[in-house]
């Protein structure tokens, strides 16, 4: 019986690349926004492709490329950012101070609940009553009993079936917390936080690891797959033969990232028919997926409405691995006056297709419509929640039902004739 033990370098653990272990031997990367990676599964996989498809009220799709690109800086990843001008680095959001004066920037003020206490928000108003009537009545007078055999339990014991004492939750002899904090889907957030309101600093920007590129004319496309391919050349490959032995000691930089805005538009001046333009889209796309699943490399493309009839769109969906859908937040609609806190909504996010590397079966979203919102700092994608009470004013509205006093001065609402009481 022999047993093989590795020595030296070959066999210590790599350094921090950015990237983490997903399902079906995936190597997952962030996508800078922890509420995207909670959507996608996760995170982004190493070779596949995501298409934002935008409309042309809806500008979160640079947005959400701006986050890619930044956690790629940040991370120590290559980063490859094209467009039809050349983009500004400048432009990339700063990291935030920290992840708990992030979290307190995100609260509203006058809204700052316990976080012992985590309850739907509908229920808020029924627990204050409840408290108020409380404190008004005062704490009854309580004696304590004592059973015959069992010894005083003195008051500053600690309480073991309390969480503060609890092994499952991570908590040491010496009383300080060693769980990771995790979201309420119970998967850790581990992207950076950024500040849309400061640009990223030049310490950061001051590595050659960020390409800025600017395509414009009629043969963009094709300067566009030239310039993926020549930065996919310096990126390590995903796939090496079997008497090849890993390199360990490479970091971070041999993982790259594509972020492509506005792929097609007009600002491309591409100086041909909509129908050839379509066509050249798909092809480039399809030269562009191809390049990054040779290489460990992810992508982000953002399309804007107007570029590809319904039909290429389809066709476009079945060639990418993860398709999102923006749209603009209209007022005036019906998810306004149902949703909470309509103010702070800014758009809504479809989610129309999840990566499914190395799957037989794609995997179905929880959830097919999420809104985005505007913070202090940052963008946020939360799950759409309906508000009862507006549900229900909604539905009263809707079936012409009137208030009490409109039924007592008046006949029924919904009187056929003149004469019916």
């Amino acid at each position: 019986m022999s047993s093989f033990v590795r020595k030296g370098a070959f066999g210590a653990s790599p350094a921090d690349l950015g990237t983490r272990a997903g399902l079906h031997s995936q190597t997952l990367i962030s996508t800078g926004l922890a509420d995207l990676d909670r959507i996608l599964g996760g995170g982004l996989p190493l070779g596949a492709i995501l298409v934002l498809f935008e409309d042309a009220y809806s500008p979160h799709g640079s947005t959400l490329l701006r986050y890619f690109a930044a956690e790629g800086v940040v991370c120590g990843h290559r980063v490859h950012w094209a467009g039809a001008a050349v983009p500004e680095p400048k432009s990339l959001p700063s990291l935030a101070k920290s992840r708990s004066h992030s979290q307190q920037d995100d609260q509203e003020p006058g809204k700052q609940e316990d976080p012992k206490l985590r309850i739907a928000w509908q229920y808020r108003r029924y627990i204050k009553r409840q408290h108020d009537a409380s404190d008004q009545q005062g704490p009854p007078p309580t004696t304590p009993l004592r059973r015959r055999g069992v010894p005083d339990v003195p008051s500053n014991a600690a309480d073991v079936t309390s969480p503060s004492t609890s092994t499952s939750m991570g908590v040491s002899a010496g009383g300080q917390t060693t769980m990771k904090p995790k979201s309420s889907s119970g998967m850790r957030d581990w992207s950076h936080q950024f500040d849309l309101t400061r640009p990223m600093d030049e310490s950061h920007l001051q590595t050659n690891l960020l390409t800025c590129q600017g395509y414009r004319g009629s043969d963009a496309l094709g300067r566009l797959v030239a310039g993926v391919q020549a930065f996919t050349g310096t990126l390590e490959k995903p796939a090496q033969p079997l008497n090849t032995k890993p390199n360990m000691s490479r970091g971070p930089e041999s993982i790259g990232r594509v972020a492509i805005e506005g792929l097609g538009c007009t600002s491309w001046q591409l100086g041909m028919d909509s129908q050839h333009a379509m066509d050249d889209v798909l092809r480039t796309v399809l030269q562009i997926k191809a390049l990054v699943r040779a290489a460990k490399c992810a992508a982000c493309i953002s399309i804007p409405a107007g570029v590809l009839q319904d039909s290429a769109l389809v066709r476009l969906q079945y060639m990418c691995d993860a398709v999102i859908v923006l749209e603009a937040f209209r007022e005036d609609s019906g998810i306004a006056r149902l949703v909470s806190d309509a103010s702070s909504c800014c758009g809504l996010l479809r989610v129309r297709r999840l990566p499914a590397l190395n799957t037989l079966s794609r995997p179905l979203p929880s959830s097919e419509l999420y809104l985005l919102r505007h913070r202090r700092r940052r963008l946020a994608i939360e799950q759409l929640q309906v508000d009862p009470d507006a549900e229900a004013a909604e539905a009263e509205h809707a079936s012409g039902k009137s208030s009490a006093a409109g039924l007592l001065c008046s006949g029924p609402p919904a009187a056929a004739k003149i004469l019916d009481f």
